[in-house]
C-alpha cells in the first residue's frame, strides 16, 4: 500500500498527461458547434512515441513541423467519448476523463480507474472560447486522489492555465494544413503541503515514511509534475489534428532553481479523412446553400412546400405541407462550411402544413444551414443564430 502511494501522483498526473484529445473545445463561440465533441464518437488517431514525430515548433512565425511517417495506428491510443447531462467522459488508455460542459467551456474534474479516482474540488478550466479572438484561462485546484474509489490517499493542488492562437500553419511531409488554432493547456500536479494536513484528516503522504525504500516526505514534498498538452485545430475536422502531450518531474533544488526532467512523451495525429470515417461527418464537396436537385436548378422539391425556416428560442422550425399526401422529408442541420451538426431526423409532410422543429445544437452561433431531402429533391435554408 505504501509503495503504491508514494507512486500515486506521478501516475496521476503520467495519465492526466494523455488525457482528452479535445479539451480545448473550440476556438471560437461561432464554430463552437463544428468542435463540440458528438456523444458515442469512437476515434482511432494515429500515435508515435518518438520525440521526431513533431519536430521544429516556430511560435514566433506559427509554423509546426512534423513527420506523418512516424505515426501509426495503436489500440491503446483508441477512444470513445461519451456525453451525460452536463458530463463529458472521454475514455482512453483505460482510464475515464471527465469533464464538466458549460456553455463554450469544457472543465476538467479529474479521472477515474481501476486503480483508483481523482477529484478536484473545484472544476479546472480546460478551455474558454474568444468570441473571434484567442482565448485563455487559469485557475488553481485542489483535489484527493483514492485507492480503487474508497480508501483515501492524498491530497493534491497545482494550477491549470489556457491559451490558443489562431494563423498556425501544419507543415507535414505530404501536407500542409494552413489556419490552425494552436492550443496549450499546462497543468501542475503536487502534493499538499505537509503542514496544513490536520490529524484528523486522513492522507498517507503524512506517514513517516512512503514506501518500503524509506524515501523522505521531505524530499518527495518538494518535488511536482507539470503536464504540458499542446493541440492544433483545423476547420475541416472536429478533432484536434495534431497533438503533443509531454510530462515533465520539477524538482526545486538549493539554488532555487527548477531541476526539469522529461519523463513521458506522445504525440497524436488524426487527420481529418480519419475523423470523418470515424465519426460518419463526410463533408460535403460544396457548401449545402442552394444545392440543385433532380429537378432543375432552383433548389426546390417537387410537391413540398417549405416556410422560411427560423431559430424560436433553443430550437429551429420549418412549416412543411405535401401537395401530393404524405411525403418522408428527411431534416438536417450544417455548418456554414459544410459539417452536419445533428443526426438526420425524418418527418412526414402531409396535405396540412405543420410545423417542425429541431434542437438547436449546443453552443452553436453563427449560420446554421437546414438541409431538406426527399426521394425527388433537396432544399437548404440559412439560419442566423
Amino acid at each position: 500500500m505504501k509503495k503504491q502511494a508514494s507512486r500515486h501522483g506521478y501516475i496521476a498526473a503520467i495519465i492526466i498527461s494523455s488525457a482528452l484529445a479535445f479539451n480545448a473545445l473550440a476556438h471560437t463561440n461561432d464554430n463552437f458547434a463544428l468542435h463540440k465533441p458528438n456523444d458515442c464518437d469512437k476515434l482511432h488517431p494515429n500515435v508515435a512515441y518518438s520525440q521526431s514525430a513533431i519536430g521544429d515548433v516556430d511560435a514566433e512565425n506559427r509554423i509546426v513541423e512534423f513527420n506523418a511517417a512516424l505515426f501509426s495506428p495503436s489500440d491503446d491510443a483508441d477512444a470513445a467519448v461519451y456525453i451525460s447531462n452536463d458530463t463529458l467522459s472521454y475514455i482512453q488508455f483505460a482510464t475515464n476523463y471527465r469533464f464538466k460542459i458549460e456553455s463554450d467551456t469544457l472543465k476538467y474534474i479529474g479521472y477515474e480507474n481501476r486503480a483508483g479516482e481523482f477529484s478536484l474540488d473545484v472544476p479546472a478550466h480546460a478551455f474558454i472560447a474568444g468570441a473571434g479572438s484567442v482565448g485563455s484561462a487559469a485557475s488553481k485546484w485542489k483535489g484527493t486522489h483514492l485507492h480503487y474509489g474508497k480508501q483515501f490517499l492524498k491530497h493534491a493542488e497545482g494550477e491549470s492555465a489556457t491559451a490558443s492562437e489562431s494563423g498556425w500553419k501544419l507543415v507535414g511531409d505530404n501536407d500542409t494544413i494552413k489556419d490552425a488554432t494552436y492550443v496549450k493547456w499546462r497543468f501542475t500536479l503536487a502534493y499538499t503541503e505537509r503542514d496544513s494536513i490536520g490529524k484528523d484528516m486522513p492522507d498517507s503522504i503524512a506517514n513517516e515514511y512512503v514506501s518500503d525504500f524509506k524515501v523522505s516526505i521531505d524530499r518527495v514534498m518538494t518535488e511536482s509534475l507539470l503536464t504540458e498538452r499542446e493541440m492544433w485545430f483545423s476547420d475541416a475536422a472536429r478533432y484536434p489534428i495534431l497533438q503533443r502531450h509531454r510530462v515533465y518531474r520539477l524538482k526545486d533544488n538549493d539554488n532555487e532553481a527548477c531541476d526539469t526532467t522529461l519523463i513521458s512523451q506522445f504525440s497524436m495525429y488524426y487527420p481529418a479523412a480519419f475523423q470523418y470515417s470515424d465519426t460518419g461527418e463526410e463533408p460535403f464537396k460544396e457548401k449545402p446553400r442552394n444545392i440543385a436537385d433532380n429537378n432543375g436548378s432552383d433548389g426546390k422539391i417537387y410537391g413540398v412546400d417549405v416556410s422560411e425556416a427560423s431559430a424560436e428560442g433553443e430550437r429551429i422550425s420549418v412549416t412543411l405541407s405535401s401537395q401530393t399526401g404524405d411525403t418522408d422529408l428527411t431534416l438536417t442541420l450544417y455548418t456554414d462550411s459544410g459539417i452536419r451538426l445533428s443526426t438526420p431526423t425524418t418527418v412526414k409532410a402531409g396535405a396540412v402544413p405543420q410545423k417542425h422543429t429541431l434542437p438547436i445544437p449546443s453552443g452553436a452561433k453563427g449560420v446554421i444551414i437546414l438541409l431538406i431531402e426527399s426521394d425527388t429533391g433537396t432544399q437548404s435554408q440559412k439560419i442566423i443564430i
